[in-house]
């Protein structure tokens, strides 16, 4: 299928390639419930592979060519984002700091509805919005959306994570500090008394205490 796509692209037929691909995507997924084939004195059991994000490379792939295909992929993508269908090939591709904030406006979107809806956030949109907000370097936005979600799990790892390596321990203290008068994990405990000894020396047995 890449080379078929590579191969039209080259002749100008952009607009056959988007054909074969999404004419070749439904016959996968047509297939793709046949579970046995039989033969003549057996059944064979047949496993179909079908990558959406497969098609969805092969899709950019047709459309990365000219200015105006690529843009309307982007909003395509962009569209698909707000209904919980976050694309790989849509974060990896457009990488400008006008479609950073595109994507982030998105995504931020869809938690705000998600959450207001009272449904889950759909699967990576945390994960992509932290993202997003660090490639963009906005430290008072990454926080501002980290209050706002502060009781994921994963979200907590990752800003104490960021925080330890850009030196705002007094930040990773607070985390750790929740964690613990939440009845959090020997690892919370542990490393905010880190945090204390190399910040009050003096004064990390009574800061400990009071965690406790």
């Amino acid at each position: 299928m890449t080379d078929a796509v590579k191969d039209l692209m080259k002749r100008g037929q952009a607009k056959d390639a988007a054909i074969l691909i999404d004419e070749t995507e439904d016959k996968t997924i047509d297939v793709s419930s046949v579970e046995y084939e039989e033969g003549e004195c057996y059944e064979i059991y047949v496993e179909y592979n079908c990558s959406a994000e497969g098609f969805d490379k092969l899709r950019y792939l047709a459309r990365s060519g000219g200015k105006e295909a690529r843009k309307e992929f982007f909003e395509d993508c962009r569209k698909e984002a707000a209904e919980g269908d976050l694309k790989d090939v849509w974060l990896k591709n457009y990488t400008s700091p006008e479609e950073r904030s595109i994507q982030l406006q998105k995504v931020l979107s869809c938690i705000k509805k998600s959450k207001s809806k009272r449904k889950p956030i759909p699967y990576g949109y945390l994960k992509t919005a932290f993202e997003l907000l660090l490639s963009l370097d906005n430290r008072k936005g990454l926080k501002e959306f980290f209050e706002k979600n502060s009781t994921d799990r994963d979200l907590r790892e990752r800003m104490v994570k960021w925080c330890l390596e850009h030196k705002e321990e007094d930040y990773a203290q607070k985390i750790f500090l929740e964690d613990v008068r939440n009845g959090g994990s020997i690892r919370s405990s542990d490393e905010l008394n880190k945090i204390l000894r190399r910040e009050f020396p003096a004064v990390s047995y009574s800061r400990r205490q009071e965690a406790r």
